[in-house]
């Protein structure tokens, strides 16, 4: 048999680290590199790449696959890509979209059921309750419009709660694959952990970091500790300049230090030298610096909001509500941890990766998905 050949139009691709769908996809590119059933493409644009770092407007080989990543002036558009989609889309017999809302990717939908091509939509979160509100009148009409074309597509989840959002959103939307994002792990770790959480992430009013600051004042242990709070991200908007003056006025400017905006190694040092790292998001369709954090060995604490319930499952970390005083509880217990139990955590974060997560040992799950979509 053939290989299945799938192509990938996505505005923005590693080594941009901007955001979850650039990370997320490039490790699902690596693992499928390796497949003997399954050939891709990737049709993307320099969005979020420093200059001279990778070949700009030619095809290129790489370890994720054949790559172009098209110059844009302006991402939402992203004409070069469209026109090398539409270029090599007859070469082509799966088309994988990612995100609901970004133009370029209707588009390619509609390109792509002109060529009578099989399509698979990964949401990535898009359609959940806290992003819709943004744009929320425009992204009605999309969808309104998108609901009578959409029968015969795929569509790809990574939780329960976002294929209920899909369900909600798009009513004709009745193929749909629930599968987690894979990660390839490739991480050297440091050896050595400081007193020190991190947060890494957006600042935006879902990831309730306001939750975490106020359980550091409730925390029992962590004022008189030597542990400290860092928090990685750009934090020039308004909730970003809220969670800092909420650190003011806690008085705790002393404990929580503000890192800016950190990636490539910066980022995985970090990760790997924190003792546990802190998501208390009120809603998250997956989480990708849960992964990056324990391909680092470190042990998250993260809301009952997301999807991680291994991680009680696996003693990889801490599964928990995300009020300030639930999170001052687990500080607390954190702070009090032996050195032979958090020795535990530390290597159950491995444990959980490799056996669900890893996508080398998972690639099997996507090859079956486009070989159901392609029969």
């Amino acid at each position: 048999m053939s290989k299945i050949k799938v192509l990938f139009p996505v505005g923005a691709l590693f080594p941009d680290e901007s955001g979850g769908v650039s990370i997320s996809l490039y490790w699902l590119l690596k693992g499928l590199n390796k497949s003997k059933n399954i050939e891709t493409g990737t049709v993307t644009t320099n969005y979020g790449i420093e200059n001279g770092k990778i070949e700009l407007n030619k095809w290129i080989e790489t370890d994720y696959g054949p790559v172009i990543y098209n110059t844009t002036k302006q991402h939402k558009i992203a004409f070069r890509l469209i026109i090398s989609f539409i270029s090599k889309i007859n070469n082509y017999d799966i088309i994988h979209l990612s995100s609901i809302f970004y133009p370029p990717s209707i588009i390619c939908f509609f390109i792509a059921l002109l060529f009578n091509k099989e399509i698979i939509w990964s949401t990535h979160g898009s359609l959940d309750d806290v992003e819709f509100i943004k744009r929320k009148k425009l992204k009605k009409i999309s969808l309104f419009i998108l609901n009578f074309f959409v029968k015969k597509t795929f569509f790809h989840v990574t939780c329960n709660e976002e294929e209920v959002f899909l369900r909600k959103r798009l009513k004709n939307s009745k193929n749909i694959f629930n599968i987690t994002n894979f990660i390839s792990i490739d991480t050297t770790v440091s050896n050595s952990k400081e007193d020190f959480f991190i947060y890494i992430g957006r600042f935006h009013p879902k990831k309730g970091i306001e939750n975490l600051i106020k359980s550091l004042s409730l925390s029992k242990l962590f004022l008189k500790s030597s542990y400290t709070l860092q928090i990685a991200g750009d934090f020039s908007n308004n909730y970003g300049q809220y969670i800092f003056s909420l650190v003011n006025d806690l008085n705790l400017t002393s404990k929580v230090l503000f890192l800016g905006h950190i990636t490539g190694i910066e980022k995985v040092n970090i990760l790997s030298k924190a003792k546990f790292m802190f998501l208390p998001s009120f809603s998250e369709n997956f989480g990708i610096v849960v992964a990056e954090a324990l391909a680092c060995e470190t042990p998250v604490v993260t809301s009952i909001y997301t999807p991680w319930e291994n991680l009680h499952k696996y003693e990889a970390g801490f599964w928990v509500d995300n009020t300030p005083e639930s999170l001052a509880s687990i500080i607390d217990q954190i702070i009090s941890l032996d050195s032979e139990k958090y020795e535990h955590l530390k290597q159950n974060c491995k444990k959980l990766l490799f056996n669900e997560l890893d996508v080398d040992n998972n690639i099997h799950i996507w090859e079956n998905v486009y070989k159901k979509i392609y029969n």
